[in-house]
């Protein structure tokens, strides 16, 4: 449309998907090959807390918009991850895994 100014509306979109707020921080230890994974599952403000490469399982903290998608995209990584802080997203994690290992037990 005329008027419109790309450069700014994008540097304004960027902003925003940069500093969007966070309702949990999830301390995980996590193994190498499930990094790429977990940096898909984070909002864009959380891409930067991963290290570019990694050959050890490595403690990182990240953020997520809800506690009930941490807790779902944290499971979908299976073995891959552990949950360490804050303790009832640890529990809560450990419950549901437990839940579904019953059903194949």
């Amino acid at each position: 449309p005329a008027g419109f100014d790309l450069a700014q509306s994008w540097a304004q979109a960027r902003s925003e998907l940069e500093h969007e707020s966070t309702a949990v921080e999830v301390a995980v230890r996590v193994q190498p090959r499930a990094l790429p994974r977990l940096r898909q599952l984070l909002p864009v403000h959380g891409q930067d807390r991963f290290p570019l490469t990694c050959t050890e399982q490595i403690d990182l903290t990240v953020p997520f918009e809800s506690e009930n998608w941490a807790c779902a995209a944290l499971l979908s990584l299976g073995k891959d991850v552990e949950v360490l802080q804050p303790a009832a997203m640890r529990e809560r994690v450990a419950d549901q895994a437990r839940g579904a290992a019953a059903h194949y037990a």
